[in-house]
């Protein structure tokens, strides 16, 4: 049996028991909204990912983004991806934990299904300054692309991680992304009707409280067995340690 595990400066690669396949974990590099008047937040001392639409806080319409550069870890050979999931964090305000602030599924609907997708802007204009017709026209990028993954979201499903599946595209432009750029995806609330006074997803995140401390969200990257035998992060090499067991 072949067993193994390393941790590095944010990057985490393990090795599965049976298999040599390596889990990537991938920080988000910049998250944010722009919403349906041409507002925008993408400051990276303010990170927010809410979705949808609540009076005061939230209006008009918002949808989210999320930057993950790719360029600091080692080129992968074709069909080196086996999985990718975007993992985002459903906060929760429930005695006797009340470490969350508030709630982040706000809605009389049941469920709501929210949808990512591909935007035609780069990571690096998603995070820039912008006109109000600029961000209009971001804002009408996000969620509306190329389908990247989708799930259908439920009161229950506060204070939990929610596990994005991402499509087999995806994991081909993320195979041969991987080691030379960026990859950004944005976010909308597909069954949004905008006929509720409330109909928001992940309010409260903001990353910079306490209580999303640990709960940031990331990329998690599968690879084949055998493909992240070596990987490198900022520069330096990383080598998965590896324990035979006989």
């Amino acid at each position: 049996m072949l067993m193994g595990c390393v941790v590095a400066c944010g990057l985490a690669v393990s090795v599965a028991p049976s298999a040599l396949a390596s889990t990537l974990i991938v920080p988000c590099a910049l998250t944010g909204t722009y919403n349906a008047a041409g507002g925008y937040s993408n400051t990276p001392g303010f990170q927010n990912y809410r979705v949808g639409l609540s009076p005061i806080t939230t209006t008009p319409e918002h949808r989210n983004f999320f930057n993950f550069d790719l360029t600091s870890y080692a080129p992968l050979p074709p069909m080196s991806v086996a999985s990718a999931k975007l993992k985002l964090y459903l906060p929760k305000f429930a005695p006797p934990d009340l470490l969350d602030p508030g709630m982040g599924y706000i809605s009389p609907d049941m469920s709501e299904h929210y949808v990512v997708t591909s935007t035609p802007y780069s990571t690096a204009a998603l995070g820039a300054a912008h006109t109000t017709a600029e961000a209009m026209a971001i804002f009408a990028t996000l969620g509306t692309g190329i389908p990247v993954g989708d799930i259908v979201v439920t009161p229950m499903d506060m204070g939990s991680i929610l596990e994005i599946d991402m499509s087999p595209m995806t994991l081909g432009y993320l195979n041969a992304t991987m080691g030379v750029g960026t990859v950004a995806f944005g976010g909308r609330i597909e069954s949004f009707d905008g006929t509720h006074i409330d109909e928001l997803l992940f309010a409260f995140t903001d990353l910079w409280m306490p209580h999303m401390l640990g709960k940031e969200p990331v990329l998690e990257i599968t690879l084949v067995p055998g493909a992240g035998g070596v990987l490198s992060l900022m520069g330096v090499g990383v080598v998965v340690g590896v324990r035979r067991r006989r």
